[in-house]
């Protein structure tokens, strides 16, 4: 019918509904959409991440043996134009019992030669930050399906996101001091293509979509009764935590289906 949708199950079974919103996470909703609209590739724009640790100047006696949580404590905006034009993200965590272990392998044998003692004065400061770049400042994944529908799922390279780290992190120490502590880039790492899990704009949001794109109801180029409620329709992807602007957006495409012709 011209005014529903039908959906097959994998048990055979034939669904009809008015609409359907799908919000299956960016990489199963892609796998859904490609053969629906005949696409072999597309884009996955990433918000890529880094971590650094942190060492401060005072002490949390005891903390190994506090009931904590591993949640950030702290989140702190880079918007510093000779950094980026984009703001980068810092997400700033406490104590957490890895930070032992990573010692550890950091001293390899000399860890033994340290008296636990010294180890506590370590790990009672230590606090580690994750790093987020904006997607347009982050390499970003290629997904493609063979006509015989297997997926390959590919990171670009791109250096961009390795200079704005760097500044981002020369920045941030340039300010240590007064945050109570000191940076350690050297000690920096880069997180895996898409471990962030911050990640989507593969059927991008536009006001006139074209192949490829979306409408602002989240409708794929083609389709009408079909609403993408997840990132997969974003237009970028923020430095900053998706979760609420990707429940917002969800919320606003749902509640405006009376217009919808």
């Amino acid at each position: 019918h011209s005014n529903s949708v039908a959906l097959q199950t994998a048990g055979g079974e034939l669904l009809h509904a008015d609409r359907v919103y799908l919000g299956t996470g960016v990489l199963h909703t892609a796998l859904l959409m490609m053969p629906l609209l005949g696409m072999r590739e597309l884009t996955i724009k990433d918000s890529a991440y880094g971590l650094v640790p942190f060492l401060r100047k005072r002490r949390s006696r005891g903390i190994r043996n506090e009931p904590l949580f591993t949640l950030p404590q702290l989140y702190t905006e880079i918007d510093v134009p000779d950094v980026s034009s984009r703001n980068v993200h810092l997400q700033w965590y406490g104590y957490n019992d890895f930070y032992r272990d990573e010692l550890r392998k950091k001293l390899g044998p000399l860890d033994a030669l340290l008296p636990e003692a010294v180890a506590n004065q370590v790990v009672e400061r230590m606090w580690s930050i994750q790093a987020f770049l904006h997607s347009d400042d982050s390499p970003g994944l290629t997904l493609r399906m063979s006509t015989s529908g297997r997926a390959t799922l590919s990171a670009d390279h791109d250096e961009r996101a390795r200079h704005v780290f760097r500044a981002a992190y020369d920045k941030l120490s340039s300010v240590s001091s007064k945050l109570g502590g000191h940076l350690f880039p050297s000690l920096g790492r880069p997180g895996l293509p898409g471990g962030s899990f911050h990640s989507g704009a593969t059927l991008p949001m536009q006001q006139k979509p074209g192949p490829g794109q979306s409408d602002l109801a989240g409708r794929p180029h083609g389709l009408q009764r079909v609403h993408i409620v997840d990132s997969s329709v974003f237009p970028d992807i923020a430095s900053s935590t998706i979760t609420l602007s990707v429940m917002a957006n969800a919320h606003r495409i749902a509640s405006g289906h009376r217009q919808y012709n």
